[in-house]
């Protein structure tokens, strides 16, 4: 690399330790722009990074530059329990983030609208976010509710978003009924008694 982008990676990767959240946000994403042989390296190790918000921070930005999802989605899973809930909140976000990018993906080169993910990878995250779908947190719930539907999960999601429509939050009812009327349209009879009753 040149030596006036590696003085740039090396600035950019300090800003993701910064205390401030915008700051390690746009750090990340800028880094990201940088493309994938330049940053991945630099990624990669703020994937492994001692503060749990960087290394999430680290995962979407992996994701954005088409990183291997065999990589990426071992580091999400660990996030999965951590002990921040916007960490947790951020991990089942970036889950979401990473299925529709493949999705995306797949459709470019395909023609089709299947999902890139293998199926071990695809189940791996499935379980991960129906975990979070038990968290504590509403926000986490409905955060994982939100990425079971745009995963292109199909039916392996469905179980756990039918039990979340009848979650205590109605921000979780309401993201797991529309992540049920994605995966199975409007004849999802647990996604319209959600909606109606909300």
């Amino acid at each position: 690399l040149f030596l006036e982008q590696r003085h740039t990676i090396g600035w950019l990767v300090e800003q993701m330790r910064s205390s401030d959240p915008s700051t390690r946000e746009a750090a990340t994403k800028q880094l990201a722009t940088l493309g994938n042989s330049a940053s991945m390296p630099y990624l990669l190790a703020a994937a492994r990074d001692d503060r749990s918000e960087v290394r999430v921070l680290a995962c979407r930005s992996l994701v954005d530059i088409g990183a291997d999802q065999r990589v990426v989605i071992p580091l999400l899973v660990v996030l999965v329990g951590d002990e921040r809930e916007d960490v947790r909140r951020e991990t089942a976000l970036v889950f979401g983030h990473l299925s529709r990018c493949s999705t995306r993906n797949a459709a470019r080169s395909a023609g089709a609208q299947a999902n890139l993910l293998e199926p071990a990878l695809a189940e791996e995250v499935v379980t991960a976010l129906r975990r979070l779908l038990k968290d504590s947190v509403a926000s986490v719930r409905a955060a994982a509710a939100g990425s079971l539907g745009d995963g292109g999960f199909g039916s392996i999601a469905s179980s756990g978003l039918a039990a979340a429509t009848a979650d205590p939050d109605r921000g979780v009812r309401l993201a797991a009924a529309r992540s049920l009327l994605k995966i199975n349209g409007p004849q999802d009879h647990a996604a319209t008694r959600t909606l109606i009753a909300l």
